[in-house]
């Protein structure tokens, strides 16, 4: 749980040498630690932050290839002037940077950065971001001289300039073929076990999520298989459309668990306002209510740290609305497998969709956006939202947002879909490593392995069109409850956003009287009133985008009382 932050100005050295300030944790402990012994270096009770010192001058920016788990690090060197920042490869852990003046800032939160700098300029780019898409996806944080560390990437300070550079890619790894099925099970049983265990190393007690979906269900009945009873943390609804207690009672009764619930009922979204600044306008912020029971409630037992089925969706694709990997089969010239592969989707999906359908969603299309280095994804998207100005989307290319490519080019089809989905995760995990105070997070289904093994089988190893997640399904076959196994979809909470909405005066005020974001020229003020009476009543164009307006909304009146704000509030 600890947080740093530090300066390191441009024309000074200090006296000391290196030294680290590191933040998470370190999933493979064992194999530093045997190539320390390889290496002849004596070994007494070396901590996290000395494995990473040592790993540095091993391996210089191969750190983050080399060292896995979820950390932030940076590695000062006062007397030389330069500085190493860098952190697990898939991005969990979050690192920023920036400049003020003549200075290198950097730090493992935001907020520590603005008290330091004030706010500033805001980055229009990373507002128009969050307005047309509900997020923004690159390195841009909302204030124009601070930037996050984006995951693959390593950085360097020296003599005055900041050096940015990939240490690991994956899109990099290569494809497995000829492997059994029996051999795709025991491999993610195997790998799921790992990062589990590597989940659970804490100076306090561990417990998880138990949300009643496949992944949460999975960390929670690994653990248990493998002889660890965790305590399960689930929020429970009298909603119809949002109860999931029947999944999660199936495993709470099959290991004999510890249950702790929160009522989200008595918590819903828009049900209490931010109590604390908040770096980044984010989603997390309509929950605030959630998250402060959590923090009550986990604090109260002194947990330190929470699991939580995060990225699972995204892994063991459990969210694939367009076979984009048949795409691979019409690159490669391979018209029969195509065929059959469009056949085999047309009659064995749910949809039913016709085989021309298929074939220009799964194959034609996907082939064709890849070709030109566009994001696969902007299929996906409602557009933009009608309450946005004209002048403002047209002034700043909305339409064209959800065409740019942001996650790496990877050489297939399919894998490029995969790291596209794959790729906001680490936002996900930004935003709650902001918000939430007295512990932290962690996500043992982005375990690097796990993600690289995964990323490399051909889709069709993974789901199929009459299943998704087949191979997490048969691999955890008596390790899972059957009900929880063979469940097909999982509830949502959207209704309790629209409900949740209705009964707020203090949120429905915030967004109505004199919004910022009318008053900066992005939002037709009466485009906007009508979208919030319509949230109110079960109706929005997209559910992500009405709350990246909202929560850019809040988020620019928390802004008002930040240090030093700067930034003047105007028609642009």
């Amino acid at each position: 749980m600890k947080r740093f932050f530090g300066r390191l100005p441009a024309s000074e050295t200090g006296s000391s040498g290196p030294c680290v300030s590191h933040r998470g944790t370190i999933a493979n402990r064992e194999a530093l630690l045997e190539e320390a012994r390889r290496r002849g270096e004596p070994i007494g009770e070396v901590g996290d932050g000395d494995l990473l010192l040592r790993a540095y001058r091993w391996w210089g920016d191969g750190l983050q290839a080399r060292v896995l788990g979820e950390y932030a690090v940076a590695i000062v060197d006062e007397r030389a002037g330069r500085a190493f920042l860098t952190h697990d490869g898939l991005g969990v852990m979050p690192l920023f940077y920036g400049r003020h003046g003549d200075d290198f800032l950097f730090g493992s939160h935001l907020e520590d950065l603005v008290a330091l700098t004030g706010v500033g300029e805001l980055d229009e780019e990373y507002l128009a971001d969050v307005l047309s898409l509900g997020v923004h996806l690159g390195e841009r944080t909302p204030y124009r001289h601070l930037r996050q560390l984006l995951p693959g990437t390593s950085l360097r300070w020296e003599g005055g300039r900041v050096f940015v550079r990939k240490t690991w890619d994956l899109s990099s790894v290569r494809s497995i073929e000829g492997i059994s099925d029996e051999e795709c099970e025991e491999r993610l049983r195997s790998l799921l076990r790992e990062g589990v265990t590597a989940a659970l190393r804490a100076d306090g007690p561990v417990w998880s999520e138990l949300s009643g979906g496949l992944d949460s269900s999975s960390i929670v009945c690994t653990a248990a298989h493998a002889g660890t009873r965790l305590d399960t943390l689930s929020f429970t609804t009298r909603s119809r459309t949002a109860d999931e207690q029947k999944w999660i009672r199936a495993v709470v009764e099959r290991y004999d668990l510890p249950w702790h619930s929160i009522d989200f009922d008595r918590c819903p979204p828009f049900s209490e306002m931010p109590d604390r600044f908040f770096a980044v306008p984010s989603s997390v912020l309509s929950v605030a209510g959630l998250y402060r029971k959590y923090e009550e409630l986990l604090s109260g037992h002194g947990v330190q740290v929470l699991l939580t089925g995060t990225g699972g969706d995204q892994v063991f694709c459990g969210d694939y609305p367009a076979p984009d990997h048949l795409a691979d089969q019409l690159s490669l010239g391979r018209m029969h497998r195509l065929i059959r592969g469009v056949r085999s989707w047309s009659e064995g999906s749910d949809e039913k969709r016709s085989f021309l359908h298929v074939l220009l969603r799964g194959a034609i299309q996907p082939r064709l956006d890849h070709a030109l280095d566009r994001n696969l994804r902007k299929r996906e998207r409602p557009g933009v939202p009608p309450w946005l100005r004209a002048d403002y989307a047209g002034r700043m290319m909305l339409e064209d947002r959800s065409r740019r490519r942001v996650a790496p080019r990877c050489r297939s089809v399919g894998q490029q879909g995969l790291l596209e989905r794959l790729w906001p995760a680490h936002l996900v995990a930004t935003g709650r490593a902001h918000y939430v105070r007295g512990f932290e997070f962690r996500y043992p289904l982005l375990y690097r392995p796990l993600v690289e093994f995964l990323f490399a089988l051909p889709h069709d190893r993974k789901a199929g069109p009459d299943e998704d997640r087949s191979l997490q399904r048969r691999a955890l076959r008596g390790i899972l409850p059957e009900t929880v196994r063979t469940r097909r979809g999982k509830m949502g909470p959207q209704r309790l956003y629209h409900d949740g909405l209705a009964k707020s005066r203090e949120w429905l005020e915030a967004l109505t009287d004199r919004p910022r974001v009318v008053e900066r020229g992005y939002v037709d003020a009466e485009r906007w009133r009508e979208a919030v009476a319509r949230m109110r009543h079960g109706a929005t164009h997209g559910l992500p985008l009405f709350l990246g307006t909202a929560t850019l909304e809040v988020w620019l009146r928390g802004l008002e009382s930040a240090p030093v704000f700067v930034d003047t509030p105007s028609a642009r």
